[in-house]
């Protein structure tokens, strides 16, 4: 059951027991649906969520503008439990309010020593943690989603940073490199995202130098904190750090502006070092393109691309004159930080009953799972604000404040697919902008209601899932089609820009020359951000 924008909206405050307002907490009534089904000997996460929302849909039209109490509340979501079908389940939804009352909190989890939170945390995640993180950072009825296949949190082993953030403050020499990269990790568990590294470099020093010591000290650093990295290199404006840019009277101090010539030279030198022996460093690195270099003689980006073909960690990304420069997926240089990744398994969601009885039908079904993914970057946040009184995480600088959340879809395609027979839509991009466009929907709608910003991708290999020929090229394509073809499936206007993975074709002499067709294909759509190649059978997660 959806809400349509007639529909009337759910109470913001609740009167409890004592005389006591609090807000409305629709998550509250998912979790105690989920411990009745728990009690019942049937947990089940997702039926208790999808209760939820017809709860509140029919919750908002009864109670109108009035504060209800919460043994109303109570009432109206044993009567709707009891409506929609699941007597015993209303029966002891009751039992268990009368006999909990409130839900228990969660486990405290043990904080690191105060004197080296960062030491500390890491160790303690590493060593004591594990899957017991779980426990402490989400509640009961987010795990059993997560054990069912139906969400994925691939970041949640560090337990008291968030997900991803770019290097700051930024670093004046990459001397000074492994320092900033330990002062980092007291912000980020997962992933370092360096922004044009180039104009950090020794200018003193030849350019394969300067490149060699600045890998090398990355190195270090990321094998001393456990950290992956994405570098960012050949970005079309430079960093706002980069000061040694500005010039003029007012800047007579400064340091010159360095030649074009030498910055190209420092990047390719950084390119050629970062792909050295790439596979036992845990780096990504995206190479940004602007139309200078999509419109330039082939040869460089030729080379670039049988790189990629040959199995490089290259991501290709596209600047645009009016797009923030992407750093990563769900970090630009406007919003540097990411709260945490969760992945929606679609395929998993439509094995759900009725969900593959028609596409409104899982549409809803679909809104119920987003709102499941919403809640665990809520609690996540929560979770870290508590670290964070303890003066351990993202606590300087209101990094968790502005941190986002980023939903993965995974299996859009064969969703597509598999409904287009189904629908009036000529081919399966109509339908996969359908589901995204409810993925949106949702998550702009709860996201500004609990003031969580949230944003979207289709890179499913960084929540941990090997790229499939059917589920990553966008809504439709096959491994067969020529990528001229596949790149057209993809053209469904997401609301927002999107990581393209494109499966290689068969390896042969026009290999090379399909992609960088793809790659000039690719940067004419607006919706595309990054283009990732990968060969069928290869290793997904790009760590």
């Amino acid at each position: 059951m959806t809400q349509d924008a007639a529909s009337p909206s759910p109470p913001l405050w609740v009167r409890k027991r004592d005389g006591r307002l609090v807000p409305f907490e629709p998550d509250e009534i998912s979790r105690s649906l989920f411990a009745a089904t728990e009690r019942l000997g049937r947990p089940d996460a997702f039926l208790a969520r999808e209760l939820t929302d017809s709860v509140v849909h029919f919750l908002a039209a009864e109670v109108g503008d009035d504060i209800p109490t919460t043994a109303v509340v109570a009432d109206i979501v044993a009567k709707v439990v009891r409506e929609l079908g699941q007597p015993a389940l209303a029966q002891a939804y009751a039992a268990e309010c009368c006999r909990s009352g409130p839900l228990p909190e969660r486990p405290k989890p043990p904080l690191p020593p105060a004197d080296d939170p960062v030491a500390g945390a890491w160790q303690l995640a590493r060593q004591e943690l594990g899957s017991r993180l779980r426990l402490w950072a989400l509640s009961p009825d987010l795990r059993a989603a997560e054990a069912d296949g139906l969400l994925r949190f691939p970041d949640l082993h560090a337990p008291y940073e968030i997900a991803a953030a770019v290097l700051t403050p930024p670093i004046s020499s990459d001397a000074d490199l492994v320092s900033a990269i330990e002062a980092a990790r007291r912000i980020t568990g997962h992933r370092l995202i360096v922004d044009s590294p180039e104009y950090a470099l020794d200018p003193t020093l030849p350019p394969s130098r300067a490149a060699a010591r600045f890998v090398r000290q990355l190195e270090v650093g990321l094998r001393l904190t456990g950290l992956a990295a994405v570098v960012n290199l050949n970005v079309a404006t430079p960093p706002p750090w980069a000061d040694h840019w500005i010039a003029g009277p007012l800047f007579a101090g400064h340091h010159r502006p360095l030649p074009p010539e030498h910055l190209a030279q420092l990047r390719h030198a950084l390119l050629e070092q970062l792909l050295a022996d790439s596979a036992r460093r845990p780096v990504a690195i995206h190479w940004h393109l602007d139309a200078n270099d999509i419109d330039a003689a082939a040869g460089p980006l030729t080379r670039l691309v049988r790189r990629a073909c040959d199995g490089a960690p290259l991501t290709f990304v596209f600047d645009r004159g009016r797009q923030p420069v992407s750093l990563a997926e769900g970090v630009d240089r406007h919003r540097g930080a990411l709260l945490m990744t969760v992945g929606l398994d679609l395929l998993h969601l439509m094995e759900q009953p009725g969900g593959t009885d028609n596409l409104e039908r899982f549409l809803t079904k679909l809104a119920s799972l987003t709102r499941l993914a919403v809640s665990a970057g809520v609690q996540r946040r929560d979770f870290l604000r508590r670290c964070a009184s303890e003066h351990v995480g993202p606590a300087r600088g209101f990094v968790l404040e502005r941190a986002r959340l980023l939903v993965v879809p995974m299996g859009l395609a064969v969703a597509a697919r598999q409904f287009t027979p189904r629908t009036a839509a000529a081919d399966p991009s109509t339908v996969a902008h359908q589901i995204w466009h409810r993925l949106q929907e949702v998550l702009m709608s709860d996201g500004r209601s609990r003031r969580l910003d949230t944003c979207m991708d289709l890179a499913e290999d960084i929540v941990g899932s090997r790229p499939q020929d059917a589920t990553s090229c966008g809504p439709g394509p096959q491994r067969t089609e020529p990528m001229e073809r596949q790149l057209r499936h993809v053209e469904f206007a997401a609301p927002e820009p999107i990581t393209l993975l494109l499966p290689l074709p068969e390896t042969g002499p026009r290999t090379v020359e399909a992609c960088v067709a793809a790659l000039h294909r690719a940067r004419q759509q607006v919706s595309i951000a990054r283009l990732r190649f990968f060969r069928s059978g290869a290793r997904g997660d790009w760590t």
